[in-house]
């Protein structure tokens, strides 16, 4: 601290804001209870304490590493050179093993070269990190792919183009509400309705209102999430990846019951699946059902189910 006064300081600062977000969050959960600031969801300060103690610990290994690559001690650049390479590739180690062997090579390679040629120490270590950087991104790209997508890549672009071309704006689409087959972009690609993912249940933390009306449409799936006593730390045992499993257990009879309480025009299901639903639309393995009849345009909005009245 005393050595480093700007890094001190800066580290205070964060903590400050990290306080200041945690104690906002209590307030708004329990004095306040502002839907609108719930949203801002200040909770997620408490993530903050994780991202300055990697900040913190790896700023204290390249000072160190830094400090001891014209020592005397050969030893003590070692170790140095360990904890800098540890502390850069400490949170990916668990998706990518090599990388922490990859920047500890780079690293020793730096105490080397200033051993030996008697190079510049600040123009080793910046090589050695722009090095570590650039080879840990390739190794990223191996390991993941390609991480840009393109609406044309996705394997649902066919059904959104048919869906644009030969529906309604307004028409809502049964689709697998799982995180698997990526189904869940069909809404944008297409701009239709969906009548619900799993994924949907995220904007609660934006709107709370909005729980109750995705509870209500993740039960007609066949989950109702009421009757789970979870708890606070309860695991749900149905989630994003295999609440597809129940979607494809839906009967007509659970599709027309959904129909008579909300707007379903299509129902989107495997080509196996059988059904007395019209058949209007197939490609690879999925296949487009018309629940509604043609002739028939419902008014009313997606986001509401039909009063008595409208039944």
């Amino acid at each position: 601290g005393a050595s480093r006064p700007m890094l001190k300081q800066l580290c205070y600062a964060w903590l400050w804001a990290i306080l200041v977000l945690v104690v906002g969050a209590m307030l708004t959960a329990y004095v306040l209870k502002v839907p609108m600031l719930s949203s801002l969801q200040l909770a997620k300060g408490v993530d903050l304490l994780f991202a300055v103690g990697a900040a913190l610990t790896a700023a204290g290994a390249a000072l160190w590493l830094l400090e001891t690559l014209t020592s005397g001690c050969f030893w003590r650049m070692v170790g140095a050179a360990a904890l800098w390479s540890g502390a850069i590739s400490l949170w990916s180690h668990d998706a990518h093993p090599k990388a922490s062997w990859l920047s500890l090579g780079w690293a020793m390679f730096a105490v080397v070269a200033c051993r030996v040629s008697g190079w510049a120490r600040q123009t080793v270590f910046t090589a050695v990190l722009v090095l570590m950087l650039a080879l840990g991104a390739v190794r990223q790209w191996q390991t993941s792919g390609v991480s840009f997508r393109f609406a044309a890549h996705s394997p649902q672009y066919p059904f959104a183009q048919w869906a644009q071309q030969n529906t309604p704006k307004r028409a809502v689409f049964l689709v697998p509400p799982g995180n698997q087959e990526d189904w869940q972009s069909f809404r944008a690609l297409s701009r239709r309705g969906v009548f619900v993912t799993w994924k949907d249940g995220t904007h609660v933390l934006f709107d709370p209102r909005y729980t109750e009306e995705w509870v209500n449409r993740i039960a007609e799936i066949g989950f109702d999430i009421r009757k789970q006593r979870l708890g606070l730390r309860g695991r749900s045992p149905i989630d994003g990846s295999n609440i597809n499993e129940l979607y494809f257990k839906l009967q007509d009879k659970d599709v027309k019951r959904i129909a008579s309480r909300y707007r379903v025009d299509y129902w989107i299901v495997p080509v196996e699946k059988t059904s007395s639903f019209p058949e209007v639309f197939r490609h690879g393995k999925w296949k487009v059902l018309q629940v509604s009849a043609p002739a028939v345009r419902a008014t009313t909005p997606t986001s509401q189910p039909k009063r008595d009245s409208q039944r």
